[in-house]
């Protein structure tokens, strides 16, 4: 799997953690079956008018240290505890932004698109949290999201 624009710098990354650890929703975590994830990857797909991205499920296991990635056309979702929305969410904001936008990994371009995944498959409520937990860490987002 080959995450796309590897030249630019995921300059925001460790912040745009933080901040989305600082968020009570992140912590409401409910493991869905694979059944529902495909559903739900299928909804966020048609939801933002792009290709729906293949779907890898993987064990833990200690040979491969994976972490739940996406490009443009796939997500990875290594371990139980990612099969949840919020997991879903971030990953599917990866995968609109690389299809749609210029793909920036967790740059202003993500961030928006993040926010807009949220108000639209976790609430309106939770969105508000992670904007002010992006302002918090010094996130920048695009407005619109």
């Amino acid at each position: 799997m080959s995450i796309p624009n590897k030249d630019i710098e995921d300059y925001q990354c460790n912040i745009l953690y933080k901040a989305e650890e600082s968020c009570k929703f992140w912590y409401d975590v409910s493991i869905i079956d694979d059944e529902y994830v495909l559903d739900v990857i299928g909804h966020i797909s048609h939801r933002f008018n792009i290709n729906t991205p293949e779907l890898f499920l993987l064990s833990e296991s200690k040979k491969f240290k994976l972490i739940a990635s996406a490009t443009s056309t796939s997500i990875i979702l290594p371990f139980p505890a990612a099969r949840c929305i919020q997991f879903i969410c971030h990953e599917m904001a990866h995968v609109i932004n690389y299809q749609v936008g210029e793909g920036d990994h967790h740059g202003p371009n993500f961030a928006g698109t993040y926010l807009k995944v949220i108000n639209n498959f976790i609430g309106v409520d939770e969105r508000t949290e992670l904007i002010n937990a992006f302002n918090k860490y010094g996130v920048t987002y695009n407005v619109g999201g």
